[in-house]
């Protein structure tokens, strides 16, 4: 059985959910800071991801190859994603519950959502046109207004 987009985006939140509590508990019990518990655990991401590809046939020794998109990947990573991951690292030691930051981060999804409307509508020939409904946009507003909540109880 293939698992479709929903699935998938389920079980990958369930299997973030014990590095919320990974990076807390090591500080407390071990004085380990959260940006060596990050490398520790990205370590291990790039341990185990390349060889599960492998296994499941989506990863080729010519995807290895750089390419230019391959050299852009790994320069959104090397910028946008080394600070996200850092920020939001210390963050997590640093908030009175270890979700709250997640929830903050993940807010990215709102406008990423609103974004990629406006590319497809404007930017055709780079961008898919995606769907935007009532029901989106609803969805969009209680998240915003969820947000607006933990800022506001800061």
């Amino acid at each position: 059985m293939a698992l479709g987009w929903l699935e998938k985006s389920f079980i990958a939140m369930a299997c973030f959910v014990p590095y919320l509590f990974l990076v807390p508990y090591q500080i407390r019990h071990y004085s380990v800071r959260p940006e060596v518990t990050m490398l520790w655990y990205f370590a291990g991401v790039l341990l185990v991801v390349p060889l599960t590809l492998w296994r499941l046939g989506t990863l080729t020794a010519r995807d290895l190859v750089p390419t230019y998109p391959h050299l852009a990947s790994l320069f959104v990573g090397a910028t946008c994603g080394a600070a996200v991951n850092i920020l939001m690292s210390q963050a997590i030691a640093e908030a009175p519950n270890p979700g709250l930051p997640v929830v903050l981060v993940n807010a990215a999804a709102v406008i990423a959502f609103l974004v990629a409307v406006w590319l497809g509508m404007y930017l055709p020939k780079h961008f898919e046109p995606r769907v935007f409904s009532v029901q989106h946009l609803v969805g969009i507003v209680l998240v915003i207004a969820g947000l607006a909540c933990i800022g506001l109880k800061r």
